[in-house]
């Protein structure tokens, strides 16, 4: 039997205590498999016993680091995975003339734009990277080229284009205007889990991504 991700942090001894228990659990035919694991610290010494402990291990710096696709880290990590998508979104507008121009704002409504930032969006405090304003311009500026409208030239016709279909738009979002609310929407459902996890209080998920650690 395989398990996909198992995740591991705290103080030492309790990240070398779980490590036992896996170990003690190997007659049970769990076992774990050094060479694929990764490991992120930046206390040297700490790093030393975590070696020892599992030799094998693949040392991730921590500056660059993800869990299961989530930036962690300051925003150097979160810029970056911003950026990755609005590449993505640029060589995917880029092709969109090979297509019907209904179905390159349908794939672009439903699939290649605010759908594929979505898990981003809510796990990392996006609303703080500047590239999620030139995703935002490069939506814009994709959608006005698929509708052969001038949405760039005209805020008033933007505007009206991200509204809902109902209300006489063509349903495409704006980054910058639902990512923060994705972000600390996740981060309130997740408060009770991560304080009873880690026991810090929910304050904390509050306190970084705004930038003010007073509140």
């Amino acid at each position: 039997m395989y398990t996909d991700d198992v995740s591991l942090g705290g103080p030492l001894e309790a990240v070398l205590h779980d490590l036992q228990v896996i170990n003690d659990a190997e007659i049970l035919g769990l076992s774990l498999n050094p060479a694929k694991c990764e490991l992120v610290c930046r206390d040297h010494t700490v790093r030393g016993h975590l070696v020892v402990a599992l030799p094998g291990v693949e040392i991730v710096d921590p500056d660059g680091v993800s869990l299961l696709g989530s930036p962690l880290g300051d925003m150097s990590p979160v810029d970056r995975a911003v950026k990755e998508k609005l590449e993505a979104l640029k060589i995917m507008g880029s092709r969109f003339h090979h297509i019907s121009a209904h179905d390159a704002l349908t794939l672009l409504r439903h699939s290649f734009s605010i759908p594929k930032l979505h898990y981003l969006l809510r796990t990392a405090p996006c609303f703080l990277s500047g590239h999620l304003k030139e995703y935002n311009y490069t939506l814009r500026s994709i959608l006005g080229s698929v509708t052969n409208t001038p949405l760039l030239q005209n805020d008033r016709a933007w505007l009206q284009a991200v509204l809902p279909v109902k209300s006489g738009g063509l349903g495409v979002r704006r980054a910058v205007d639902i990512a923060p609310a994705a972000y600390l929407a996740s981060a309130s459902v997740t408060a009770d889990l991560v304080e009873d996890m880690f026991g810090v209080g929910s304050g904390v998920l509050w306190a970084n991504p705004l930038g003010n650690g007073d509140q």
